[in-house]
C-alpha cells in the first residue's frame, strides 16, 4: 500500500478573500480620515492667509506705505492716504478678497485702488464677512469690531469653521472652539 502524505501549502480562496476584505476596510477608513484631515488643513491655511493679509494691511496703514501708482493709485499729490483695508468681494468673486489702499482726493471721500487679490482654496468659503476691514492710517485702529468666519464650503458644523476677530484697536486674533470675540 502506498502512503500518500498530503502537504497543504498556501491559502484557500476564502482566506484570501477575507484578507483582502480586511485590507479594503482598513484602507477606506484611512481614506475618510485623510479627506477630513485635508479639509481641516485647507481651512487652517485659509485662516492663516487671511490673518497674514489683515496684518499686512494694518502694517501698511500704520507705516503709511503707498504702493499703488498714478493715475489709478494713491501715489498722487492730490490724494491723501486714509488707511488700508481688506475688502471681501462677495458679489464679483466670493472666493477671494482684496488688499486696498484707501485715499481721498477731496472730491471722492473713499478712493480704493487694489494692491493685491488673494484667492481661497477650492472648497473653502466665508461663513460671514463684514464687507471690509479698514485700518486707519498711523494708528491701525478700526471703526467697528469685526468677525470673519472661514469654513469648508457647505459645512454646517461649527467645529469645522475658523473665526478671526479684529477689535477696535486693530488687534487681530483667531478664536478657538466656543470662545467669543
Amino acid at each position: 500500500m502506498i502512503n500518500r502524505v498530503q502537504n497543504n501549502k498556501g491559502f484557500t480562496l476564502i482566506e484570501l478573500l477575507l484578507g483582502m476584505a480586511i485590507i479594503l476596510i482598513l484602507a477606506s477608513g484611512s481614506y475618510v480620515g485623510y479627506i477630513r484631515f485635508n479639509k481641516q488643513q485647507n481651512v487652517n491655511i485659509a485662516r492663516d492667509n487671511l490673518v497674514n493679509t489683515l496684518i499686512e494691511a494694518r502694517s501698511n496703514a500704520i507705516s503709511q506705505v503707498i504702493t499703488t501708482l498714478p493715475p489709478a493709485g494713491c501715489k498722487q499729490a492730490s490724494r491723501t492716504l486714509i488707511g488700508n483695508q481688506v475688502w471681501f468681494d462677495t458679489t464679483t468673486d466670493p472666493h477671494s478678497y482684496l488688499i486696498q489702499e484707501v485715499c481721498s482726493d477731496g472730491i471722492n471721500p473713499y478712493y480704493t485702488p487694489t494692491v493685491k487679490r488673494i484667492s481661497l482654496a477650492q472648497g473653502i468659503s466665508f461663513q460671514s464677512t463684514p464687507g471690509f476691514v479698514r485700518f486707519r492710517v498711523a494708528t491701525g485702529e478700526v471703526a467697528t469690531p469685526t468677525t470673519v468666519i472661514v469654513k469648508v464650503k457647505g459645512s454646517s458644523n461649527p467645529s469645522e469653521w475658523r473665526t478671526i476677530c479684529v477689535n477696535l484697536a486693530g488687534v487681530i486674533r483667531t478664536i478657538k472652539g466656543s470662545e467669543t470675540c
